[in-house]
């Protein structure tokens, strides 16, 4: 018994430690704030240990899947499952709301409610408009009421909705091609391959490029596709502080200078791999340092643009025209169509030679279907709007959207994260029980907004994050402003608007 509780408060000490040591932007928060989000924590850690604790002694039948049979150790612990059982469960109603129609200004979500603590959920029938700010659609595309439609229906009718045979087997269809043709000439690559998922895109074609004797440097806050192609790779991975271009000079005059830990021979080659827009951050890659870096240690440079093609820059070429670098500084651009194009799938532009190899030898060209022609013709239809005349009225209205909001997020007191034309605004909340408050509270008041906490970030910087679009007018902007005005006076999370009353 002793023992038992002896490793849950060991376990408990060591969440509350990662919890400090996991703090971000504490200088912009008053102390009185920080305090209570500790607290809470501390206070939620306890309380559901003690849960744990009487349930296995005096409740075993709910734990049984949770206790040592015999000889035989349970398949996950209490620990393990702790975050999930004592924490998720309880607000888990605030995410995977099931939704109809198409995401766009307006978003119908389906009611739904619970009669045993967030364990399922009934259907109630009833349909809930609300104000979009949950959706990556920054430009608009990712709706039925423009004339992109037109084009999409039209090539429905030419060609199946999808193909089940793979590239290699079939060949590419001549529309992918062209829209492989298209994305070489927007970024300015010899050539490009597309597929039929972001996630996949990453994750099925980190492996293929790098060997056993590769050294994969990636930035701390990459996406999981990035995380998980790279674990899927034979390469030697590190992590860099998330746009820290001093730690990854460090990093990289270190391992170059010592070779492969096992081996000691020099490396192959060095991939670096960053994001252009980071989506929890808010925040945009220095590529200006990044290339210096790359221009003395001759690494490869691997820039995902999932969030920030079509969104960010004059044209809308991402990232390198948003920081006025020269497109031939970056090695391999890799982006989504699932924000700005309102559709889906991947792609990689880079040289001829890199695209041939990934033709030949990526998993997605070799075992997986390609892009649905419907799809492929959504997104060339988007690149035509995008730029012509109203691509540049979509991006002014979008830029419009960002500013107003930021600004007025930020004259209310918000804490607010990223870049200042992001259209992604993390609007940090710190306590967890503030959190699914915000977004039950937004709901009630028409608003769909996005919560994020851990896993997704860490521990203490629960946030919302509203994800701006040019289809939001003026009013929708006032109104949200509004309501999120309204909700953080109850909530007191706009603690820099009172700071004036605590002297803290």
């Amino acid at each position: 018994m002793f023992h038992f509780l002896a490793k849950r408060f060991e376990m408990l000490f060591k969440t509350i430690r990662y919890a400090m040591i996991m703090s971000v932007n504490a200088e912009s928060v008053p102390i009185f704030t920080m305090t209570t989000t500790y607290i809470s924590f501390v206070l939620l850690i306890l309380f559901g240990y003690f849960r744990d604790i009487v349930g296995m002694l005096f409740l075993t039948k709910g734990y049984r899947h949770l206790m040592r049979k015999g000889d035989l150790q349970p398949i996950y612990t209490t620990f393990e499952s702790f975050f999930i059982r004592r924490l998720y469960t309880r607000i888990r109603d605030c995410w995977n709301r099931p939704i109809t129609g198409v995401p766009g200004r307006i978003i119908q979500v389906l009611e739904r409610k619970s009669y045993d603590n967030n364990q399922t959920f009934i259907l109630t029938g009833k349909k809930i408009p609300l104000l979009n700010l949950s959706s990556y659609n920054y430009l608009g595309f990712g709706t039925n009421k423009m004339e992109v439609i037109k084009n999409d229906l039209a090539t429905a009718d030419l060609f199946p909705i999808n193909y089940p045979g793979t590239v290699s087997d079939i060949g590419t269809h001549p529309i992918n091609r062209n829209l492989e043709k298209h994305i070489a000439r927007f970024l300015r690559k010899e050539d490009c391959i597309v597929f039929p998922m972001g996630f996949g895109t990453n994750s099925c074609n980190i492996p293929i490029i790098s060997d056993e004797n590769t050294l994969i440097l990636s930035d701390e806050l990459n996406h999981n596709s990035i995380i998980y192609g790279s674990k899927m790779s034979q390469g030697c991975i590190r992590t860099f502080a998330h746009n820290d271009m001093d730690n990854l000079d460090k990093l990289l005059r270190f391992y170059i200078s010592q070779g492969h830990p096992d081996t000691k021979k020099a490396w192959n080659k060095i991939i670096v791999i960053a994001e252009g827009l980071y989506s929890m951050e808010g925040t945009v890659l220095s590529l200006k340092k990044l290339i210096m870096l790359r221009r003395k240690y001759k690494f490869y440079l691997f820039i995902d643009e999932a969030h920030s093609i079509g969104a960010m820059g004059a044209t809308g070429r991402g990232v390198a025209e948003y920081c006025n670098v020269p497109f031939d500084e970056i090695d391999i651009f890799m982006g989504t169509f699932t924000k700005s194009f309102g559709a889906a799938g991947g792609y990689i532009a880079a040289d001829k030679k890199v695209i041939n190899f990934l033709r030949n030898y990526s998993d997605f060209s070799l075992y997986g279907e390609q892009l649905s022609p419907v799809v492929a013709q959504h997104i060339l239809t988007s690149f035509k709007v995008m730029n012509g005349p109203f691509g540049n009225v979509l991006r002014r209205r979008l830029r419009d959207n960002i500013t107003m909001l930021r600004k007025g997020l930020i004259a209310k007191g918000f804490v607010v994260f990223g870049e200042e034309e992001s259209p992604i605004i993390p609007l940090l909340i710190y306590n967890p029980g503030k959190m699914f408050e915000f977004s039950r509270m937004c709901m009630q008041r028409g608003l769909a907004v996005v919560v994020v906490g851990y896993p997704a970030t860490p521990v203490i910087s629960n946030r919302a994050r509203f994800c701006v679009s040019s289809i939001h007018t003026e009013e929708d902007i006032k109104c949200v402003l509004k309501v999120i005005e309204e909700v953080g006076e109850l909530l007191g999370i706009n603690v820099l608007k009172k700071r004036r009353f605590f002297f803290f």
